[in-house]
């Protein structure tokens, strides 16, 4: 692809761009007037929809007046129906409106002739229990009795063992206290504790004095050691100063015979006292027999060099074991300080511990007399502890039986109580007997006097004898009677007045009924005024713009403008790469050109030394040395002689 293609492509790109760009613009009014339209014809959707619905509604309004109606009309049939009934019931139980007079009388006499009866039967049911009560008395009495008895003989029985475990105490402290015995144990096990803490303190010391002799020989080891290292190392750098020097020298001989070997041809024409062609000296030592080889010299350099690096590492080894062991040195030194200090601590403890004990023993003998003095303290333990074994055990006993008689003094004394209850209660419960039998005779002759009056008063509504068990019964039965009565007069007042109101009801829903029909016949008058407009606006618009979507329209000329956009953008990248590429080359013609240039400067310096060096070596010019160099028979014939 050519500069030329690729600024025509960016240029045919851009041309797309422009006119995507203006059908986009053009065809932007159009789908904005169709949006517009299209709100519209939204908007006039939705009212159609909303008056559909309204229509719709009044009309089941309508309805449901007309069933409200047809309801009414069925309520009030049933009404009179139940009317009527009513108005039977009433005139076959005309006897029972008097109850509404006398019931209260009635109720009032029934329930004294209840009470009075219910209180009869409690005085029965008090009198059997009053019986139960005072049989059950005189059982709890006999009992209480027994138990008093019981627990009297079980309470001397452990005041005796308390006795005798309080004197079997005494005589085994012999006269001490045992806190003194309790003291003096706790004396004897302070001092167990300070004589195993000398003997560990003694058996510390024999440890570090053991270690510390181990660590006082190692560092004479080691001090050994660091000086034979001292002077391995001064060895080794001697040798490595001897090794460096005779580097050095074999560097500048290698140096010498590449110099030598440069000037090898110029060599061949050195006479023996002859001036030299370029230094002007006659004695020419190089040309009075062999040159050494530098191969050779070269091997010897390098075998130079690697000696003199073993000789370095053999130093640094030495030197880094010296570090190490002087370190070790100071490691060790350390560490014998540390034990010394710990060991004279060790020892300022030992020495307190057996001032505190009360101890004077010499050094050697420490151990073995420690050791003697803890077994006999040890042994003074063991028998303190069990006198206060002993004692503590019959004092626990002791406890144990103070306890068991506290425990029996409770019960002890709530059985006496119990006892002197049960007797009050026998006492009372035949005082209570009596007084019950007394009320009985008293409630019976006034349940007969009542029982006479309520008789009157009920004859009217065709009792004529009142049931010892039927107070219930004849009260419900008068009681129903009542509120039947009253019930169907209430009954009455209201089917009265339900057909009163389902009469006003039905004239406000005939009311109701007739604008809903009015209101009905507006709205759809409405409804098709608004639905001509939405048919003259929906053809309106697809003449327009069609059935097309505005927003598929809108989205499809602008991805047409975007595919322009990008295919703009990759025909400006080709055509950048291709003016880079072109300057990249035009960058690298001009260094070429800038060398070139150079290497003629170089070249023709050379040149001319070359030139001066011929002219220094005896020749007039180029062509001169030229023609007076050997051809290859003649130098092959010289190199045959030789």
């Amino acid at each position: 692809l050519t500069r030329a293609d690729a600024l025509l492509k960016v240029q045919n790109a851009e041309t797309a761009v422009s006119e995507a760009r203006q059908r986009q613009q053009t065809e932007a009014d159009i789908i904005k007037k169709v949006r517009e339209m299209d709100t519209l014809l939204g908007e006039q959707k939705k009212q159609i929809s909303e008056k559909d619905k309204a229509i719709n509604a009044t009309a089941g309004r309508g309805k449901t007046y007309q069933e409200d109606i047809r309801n009414s009309q069925d309520v009030c049939k049933k009404a009179q129906e139940s009317l009527a009934a009513v108005q039977d019931y009433q005139k076959q139980h005309a006897a029972d409106a008097a109850l509404a007079e006398k019931m209260g009388v009635i109720t009032r006499g029934l329930s004294s002739l209840q009470e009075l009866a219910a209180r009869y039967d409690n005085i029965k049911k008090d009198i059997d229990a009053a019986a139960r009560k005072k049989n059950a008395a005189t059982l709890t009495c006999q009992k209480s009795e027994n138990d008093s008895n019981k627990y009297h003989g079980e309470l001397d029985a452990k005041q005796e063992e308390l006795l005798t475990l309080t004197a079997e105490i005494t005589a085994g402290l012999k006269g001490r206290d045992m806190g003194e015995l309790r003291k003096e144990a706790d004396a004897l096990k302070d001092r167990e504790r300070l004589l195993v803490q000398a003997i560990d303190l003694i058996e510390r010391m024999d440890k570090t004095l053991s270690a510390l002799k181990l660590l006082n020989e190692n560092l004479v080891s080691l001090k050994d050691i660091h000086a034979k290292q001292l002077e391995n190392i001064k060895t080794a750098f001697h040798n490595k100063s001897l090794l460096e020097k005779d580097v050095e020298a074999r560097e500048t001989q290698v140096a010498l015979l590449g110099r030598i070997q440069n000037l090898e041809e110029d060599r061949k024409r050195l006479a023996d006292g002859q001036p030299c062609p370029l230094c002007g000296a006659t004695d020419h030592p190089y040309a009075q027999g062999n040159v050494p080889e530098l191969s050779q010299a070269e091997a010897e350099l390098k075998k130079a060099k690697a000696d003199l690096k073993k000789a370095v590492d053999a130093q640094n080894r030495l030197e880094n074991a010296q570090v190490k062991t002087a370190a070790d040195i100071e490691h060790t030194e350390k560490e014998i300080a540390d034990q010394s200090a710990a060991c004279a601590e060790d020892e300022k403890k030992c020495l307190d511990t057996l001032r505190r004990l009360n101890l004077e023993i010499a050094p050697e003998d420490r151990l073995a007399k420690v050791h003697e003095a803890l077994a006999v303290v040890q042994t003074g333990i063991a028998e303190t502890s069990a006198i206060v074994a002993a004692a503590e055990e019959k004092s626990q006993k002791a406890r144990q039986a103070q306890v068991a008689l506290e425990k029996i003094r409770v019960p002890l004394e709530k059985t006496d109580k119990v006892l002197q209850d049960a007797r009050l209660k026998l006492e009372t419960a035949g005082l209570e007997h009596d007084a019950l039998m007394q009320n009985g005779k008293g409630l019976v002759s006034e349940m007969e006097n009542i029982q006479t009056e309520l008789l009157r008063d009920v004859a009217p509504f065709g009792v004529e004898q009142i049931a010892a068990t039927g107070f219930d019964a004849l009260l419900k039965n008068l009681t129903e009677r009542k509120d039947i009565w009253r019930a169907k007069q209430d009954e009455k007042a209201a089917r009265e007045k339900k057909i009163s109101d389902q009469n006003a009801a039905m004239e406000k829903e005939q009311a109701l009924l007739s604008k809903l029909e009015t209101d009905l016949a507006e709205m759809r008058r409405d409804r098709d005024t608004l639905m001509q407009g939405y048919e003259s606006l929906s053809a309106s618009r697809i003449e327009l713009f069609g059935q097309k979507d505005t927003n598929v329209e809108e989205k499809r000329l602008a991805d047409a403008v975007s595919q322009a956009d990008k295919a703009l953008e990759m025909a400006r990248a080709g055509f950048a790469a291709i003016e880079k590429d072109i300057s990249i080359l035009q960058e690298k013609i001009s260094s070429l050109k800038e060398k070139t240039g150079n290497r003629a400067v170089d070249l023709t310096m050379k040149e001319e030394q070359l030139t001066e060096r011929i002219r220094r070596a005896g020749f007039e010019g180029e062509e001169d040395y030229s023609s007076s160099r050997l051809n290859e028979e003649e130098l092959k014939t010289l190199m045959d002689k030789e």
